[in-house]
């Protein structure tokens, strides 16, 4: 039985890229920082996949036969498993990239210690554009000429997309299982086809999609997609709305969100040679998507880390600049990341932090921080200004009430 190492036991990890590796009967290790979720997930030694379709059919699979390491606590073993491994697949946020990284460091070493010249392969994955390159040039700067051979010949990287859409389960769901996951029933996982090392004859996992750019694809998911996905979160917040559906329902946030994805794919066809403009079949698969009833997602968890979703390389500020680079001004894209600066969540850690900076150093700043702009430069000036007028717009308070206030 070959083994995997899932490095993110959480959504997209647990509930999307383990779930297809059970599919095909891997010996499956979940490695996370969450100390509490490790332990849940070896203690109840099982958890459920609710897989919903467009016609809202339902699977439910139940996945067991694994197991969960601490990266910390457990280190040791989490090491060692990645050295034994054929396949470690990586699902986190960005703020993991550099401990994953130090981590394959580590195991690449252990494994020429041992003298093991088995080719694995690292399949890196993340809401991310420029996910590969980060992880190379942070593992490729620790290493030695001949670490990097083995790592090119052994230990290849490989760029892959997180596609199905995974949310935390309904109430109802809980019911079943508080561990569980829901998703879409995509059963693929797109992969760079020639980064492989394993040689002639060697078998790949069956739901691996090959695909010959996937920095390309990353790009129209991220610039694209997720910028659709996240104006309809921070537009949805603000006007009270629970979920993606609801969002993708109310005529002024759908208006709003089409125009920005409109702006965004505009700008990347422009850059990436898609159709102009594009196909009616595909705003039509789009839209029909996000207006299933039994594909609901809150706007909460798919707004949630504002911080990195406002930064310059994301769903906002990436397909904005590229629209400026392109001659066009990126209005609605601007308009709906200022929505982002109002999104409020007690619960979510990132936008307390967002609120608690726009009132220590005042909402100008705070876009400059949180955007990564320089403001010496056009286009970044350009983005600057539309957000800023656009949040004074959005914003409940009027500057002239306090020139009739008695003093």
């Amino acid at each position: 039985m070959e083994k995997v190492v899932v490095i993110g036991a959480g959504r997209s990890g647990r509930g999307y890229v383990g779930e297809l590796y059970d599919l095909e009967g891997y010996e499956i290790t979940y490695a996370d920082i969450d100390q509490e979720l490790v332990d849940r997930l070896n203690g109840q030694g099982y958890y459920t996949v609710f897989k919903i379709d467009e016609d809202g059919s339902e699977e439910v699979r139940r996945i067991t036969g694994y197991r969960a390491l601490h990266t910390i606590r457990d280190h040791r073993a989490y090491i060692d498993a990645i050295v034994e491994a054929d396949y470690v697949s990586t699902a986190t946020f960005p703020d993991g990239f550099d401990a994953i990284s130090d981590d394959i460091v580590e195991a690449l070493r252990e494994r020429m210690k041992r003298g093991i010249k088995r080719p694995m392969a690292i399949t890196v994955g993340a809401n991310y554009v420029g996910v590969y390159d980060y992880y190379s040039k942070r593992i490729g700067d620790q290493l030695s000429g001949e670490e990097r051979e083995y790592l090119n010949t052994y230990m290849p990287l490989v760029e892959s997309i997180i596609r199905r859409a995974s949310s935390y389960p309904t109430e109802e769901q809980k019911k079943v299982d508080e561990l569980a996951i829901q998703g879409d029933c995509l059963n693929t996982l797109e992969v760079e086809r020639n980064a492989f090392r394993f040689g002639e004859g060697h078998g790949l996992p069956k739901f691996f999609k090959m695909v010959d750019n996937v920095k390309r694809e990353m790009i129209i998911k991220i610039w694209i997609g997720n910028t659709l996905h996240c104006s309809y979160a921070y537009l949805g917040q603000y006007y009270h709305l629970h979920s993606s559906f609801e969002a993708a329902v109310n005529d002024y946030v759908s208006k709003c969100s089409y125009y920005a994805c409109e702006e965004a794919y505009n700008a990347v066809a422009k850059q990436l040679g898609l159709p102009m403009p594009r196909p009616v079949k595909e705003w039509q698969g789009i839209w029909t998507y996000y207006r299933n009833p039994s594909l609901q997602d809150t706007v909460l968890r798919i707004g949630a880390d504002p911080i990195r979703k406002l930064s310059r390389n994301e769903r906002f500020i990436g397909p904005a600049l590229m629209s400026l680079e392109n001659g066009d001004v990126p209005v609605f894209i601007c308009r709906n990341a200022a929505y982002g600066f109002v999104f409020a969540n007690p619960e979510d850690p990132s936008a307390c932090r967002l609120q608690e900076m726009i009132r220590e150093q005042g909402i100008e700043k705070t876009i400059v921080d949180v955007c990564q702009l320089d403001l010496t430069q056009a286009n970044d000036k350009v983005v600057y200004d539309l957000i800023l007028q656009s949040y004074k717009e959005i914003i409940s308070y009027n500057p002239t009430w306090y020139l009739f206030v008695e003093k």
